[in-house]
């Protein structure tokens, strides 16, 4: 997964409903949201994979994956895949995308008796910038 690809995402103004966000978001949930939000749009478009449900904190990953295909097929699709998700705000020399990848890389080794392959993405709002990463758990 080495390969660049710019996105151009994009909502409608008349579809935006400023109150809406106003009420769910705030400024500690909205950065981690909208990087899961972006995540998802990213694997969907970038893997065989697609976001099927949470995770429990202690496998050190935030999402489970399936297969695109089984997704669309059963209601509850089996895991193949694991998801962490990383927001940074504003990044500082110490707090940035490459730091921010290893950490996380390292936090997913947590979930690797089930052998998935484990993705890290990390979402950077100011520049705007997504660094999307995998790991193949050893056996």
């Amino acid at each position: 997964m080495q390969s660049r690809a710019k996105y151009k995402i994009y909502w409608p103004e008349a579809d935006i409903d400023i109150e809406a966000i106003n009420r769910a978001y705030n400024k500690d949930d909205g950065p981690e949201q909208g990087a899961e939000a972006i995540a998802f749009l990213l694997i969907k478009e970038r893997t065989d994979y697609t976001a099927i449900r949470r995770s429990i904190t202690a496998t050190g990953i935030d999402y489970w994956l399936g297969y695109k295909i089984d997704s669309q097929h059963q209601l509850f699709s089996r895991a193949s895949a694991r998801l962490e998700v990383s927001a940074i705000l504003r990044q500082t020399a110490t707090n940035n995308p490459k730091y921010r990848v290893q950490t996380k890389l390292e936090q997913t080794k947590q979930s690797d008796y089930t052998s998935f392959p484990a993705y890290v993405v990390v979402v950077e709002f100011s520049q705007p910038l997504s660094k999307v990463t995998v790991r193949h758990a050893k056996h």
